[in-house]
């Protein structure tokens, strides 16, 4: 990925584009405009604690931004959550006997971290409401 990025900044000629091969649970980034995470969140073991430091990497008035699939809560999903627990515990490399609902719990965490040090600017859901995206500004 990091490869196509590059071409793309080349080819674009962006010079205010800096690509980083990290640990995204430890950016090595300060002053950055925003931060993405996209379906990691569940990933972390204290994923509030990683958006902390994503909002710590941002500048004042930088995003951080988070996009995650979790259950849905919508009556039309009822029986789509089954299918996505299926899902969950399929590529869950653990032996918790939940794994939705620690994936939950952890997309949880990461938006009450992004709500008490940032602005929500974006809170809502889609796809059924299986697809769960919150974003924040820094705050002085």
């Amino acid at each position: 990925m990091l490869g196509v990025a590059r071409q793309r900044v080349r080819r674009e000629g962006w010079r205010n584009v800096h690509l980083v091969r990290a640990d995204a649970a430890r950016p090595p980034v300060r002053d950055a405009d925003a931060v993405l995470g996209t379906f990691v969140v569940g990933l972390f073991e204290d994923p509030g604690a990683v958006v902390e430091r994503w909002v710590d990497a941002v500048a004042l008035g930088g995003r951080v931004a988070v996009l995650e699939a979790g259950r849905s809560s919508r009556p039309v999903a009822r029986r789509l959550n089954r299918a996505f627990d299926a899902f969950v515990a399929a590529g869950n490399p653990t032996s918790d006997d939940a794994p939705s609902l620690t994936l939950d719990a952890r997309i949880e965490a990461a938006r009450d971290a992004l709500a008490a040090r940032a602005d929500l600017v974006v809170d809502d859901r889609h796809a059924a409401g299986f697809v769960r995206r919150f974003a924040g500004a820094r705050r002085p």
